[in-house]
């Protein structure tokens, strides 16, 4: 597969790195005597000695020279970063990065008693200096009590949760950087707004103002320079996921988001290359320790459920079958069909599940030493390679190998679930969408093209049903109300044509959405925590298109 690399800059050199982001000079800075300038000291040293009074002390050059060298006394700062520590350098403590890790391009990390200690040192240099010590800006803008209504909200609620696992990185880095970076503070706002406008009423308009001067001041950081200084790379990274994230949250967000994230697997593969240390740490696996154990925990899915989508799935690999070229298209069905087959259980321990009443409660599986009662992802797989979506990669399913299958919805009597590769082809399949040629994607999502259209409402239905199941715990308070509307406009624009009788292929899509515009319409600021809910607790409703019997008198 063919990516696109970033413009030449062959006749550019890379400017220093951005330094002293919100820095505070340490406080021994303050307090010593500047050293004596050069040609003072050569006064000093050229001067012929003088006779003094009689009983006075004569002072030789020598003696001078001495005491204008001498050095006072300082206490040794135990607050240095882990790699100024580590190469036995004295660190500046500024924040977030100190300059020798801006110089060097390395991820500044301090101990945890320098975020205790650091507000009470800036308090005191304050009070000690009327010199500023913080600058956040060149060019200082205002903002409104609104605006910084919605960067509490940010901060309390509203902020990503990718890349995986960094929260502390939107709660405390980016915030900080947004002082600097104008684009970067309006696409904080955006996303607040548009959240905040799910539970009160006037929370969008602001949001899209914002937006939009987001959108422009990336365009103009994109222009301005390539490549960027590492620094700004990383703030434009942070830019694209939150353009990104609040695209999720518009009726008509859909392409906005997919081509927010095309910017994000740009710049993040730009950074990795390139070594460019900055505020993210950027991957080419998502797996890490607390993703293994969300993953080893995973409850069951429903096997009809399962079995319903890999027959509709059947029949759209049937057809891609006999049509040439259309790799594109290939690849993604592969990596659904791969995303549902993965959980299977064999006929017969699936009937067994199915056995149960579909209102009771899943209970986690019992453990006994090493082994589960319950087939949950085995242990040894743990260590397979998840692909960041954003990031190029290898693809987890072969279109040609799929199809040399009996049938999609049966497995072997020795087949093992396996969350890890449910979960490694699901975001497979997001990477065709983020690193494929851009011109294949656009045409892929071309309203009029009805086979795209197919392919893209079996993946927002593959992804209603998978998603909530594996996100992180802090993903499940986010409304779903944009994804579900975007899926049920997929399903409305497939007509059937002379050709083709397209309607064949959208039962199980249109099932799917149908179960979630009942919820939609049963709890208005529906979540991925209440899909998640509907999944584990009632999920004849996805089998049967019906609301959920969960929510018959209205949740509060």
């Amino acid at each position: 597969m063919e990516t696109s690399s970033g413009p030449e800059a062959t006749s550019m050199q890379m400017d220093d790195f951005f330094d002293g982001w919100l820095s505070v000079p340490p406080l021994e800075h303050l307090l010593v005597d500047p050293p004596i300038p050069s040609t003072e000291l050569r006064e000093l040293q050229e001067s012929p000695s003088t006779s003094s009074q009689a009983g006075e002390h004569i002072e030789t050059p020598d003696a001078a020279v001495t005491a204008a060298r001498k050095r006072r006394g300082h206490t040794k700062s135990r607050l240095g970063c882990v790699n100024c520590k580590k190469r036995k350098v004295k660190c500046q403590e500024t924040w977030p990065s100190c300059a020798n890790c801006t110089k060097r391009g390395y991820a500044c990390r301090y101990p945890t008693i320098f975020t205790q200690t650091q507000h009470d040192r800036i308090v005191s240099e304050v009070i000690g200096s009327p010199r500023p010590v913080v600058r956040l800006s060149d060019t200082p803008k205002s903002y409104s009590a609104d605006d910084m209504r919605l960067f509490h909200h940010y901060l309390i609620t509203a902020y990503p949760f990718i890349p995986n696992y960094q929260e502390s990185t939107w709660l405390r880095d980016v915030p900080a950087y947004s002082h600097q970076y104008d684009y970067l503070m309006h696409s904080i706002l955006a996303l607040s707004g548009s959240h905040l406008s799910f539970f009160v009423d006037d929370g969008m308009t602001n949001a899209l103002s914002h937006r939009q001067k987001a959108i422009v001041g990336l365009e103009q950081a994109f222009t301005r320079q390539w490549p960027p200084k590492p620094n700004e790379a990383h703030v434009m990274l942070a830019t694209s996921y939150l353009l990104a994230f609040q695209s999720a949250y518009l009726t008509d967000g859909m392409m906005d988001h997919i081509l927010s994230l095309r910017g994000c697997a740009m710049l993040s593969n730009y950074i990795l290359e390139n070594r460019l240390g900055g505020v993210f740490s950027v991957e080419p696996s998502m797996l890490s320790t607390t993703l293994e154990l969300k993953l080893d925990n995973l409850p069951i899915l429903d096997q009809t459920i399962l079995r319903q989508g890999l027959d509709s799935l059947e029949k759209v690999l049937s057809l891609l079958q006999g049509l040439n070229d259309h790799s594109l298209e290939k690849a993604i069905s592969a990596q659904l069909v791969e995303t549902f087959r993965a959980l299977l259980l064999p006929r017969q321990q699936a009937d067994t599940q199915c056995s149960c009443s579909p209102t009771s409660d899943i209970s986690k599986p019992e453990k006994s030493g090493s082994s589960t009662i319950w087939p949950f992802v085995s242990s040894s797989l743990i260590s397979l390679h998840i692909n960041n979506p954003v990031l190029p990669g290898e693809l987890t399913a072969s279109f040609e190998k799929l199809t040399t299958q009996p049938s999609l919805s049966e497995v072997d009597q020795d087949h093992e679930m396996d969350h890890v590769r449910s979960f490694r082809a699901l975001m497979s399949s997001l990477l065709v969408l983020t690193t494929w040629p851009q011109e294949e994607v656009l045409e892929f999502l071309r309203p009029s093209n009805q086979l795209g259209s197919v392919i893209m409402a079996h993946f927002c239905a593959v992804r209603s049903v998978i998603a909530p199941l594996s996100a992180p715990n802090s993903s499940l308070k986010i409304p779903m109300m944009s994804p579900i509307e975007w899926t049920e406009a997929i399903v409305e624009r497939v007509k059937d044509d002379e050709q083709t009788k397209w309607s064949l292929y959208m039962e199980w899509p249109a099932r799917i959405v149908k179960t979630l515009r009942c919820c939609l319409s049963q709890k208005s600021t529906i979540t991925s925590g209440d899909i998640q809910e509907i999944l584990l607790k009632d999920p004849g409703a996805f089998q049967e298109g019906r609301p959920t019997m969960l929510w018959e008198v209205s949740p509060s």
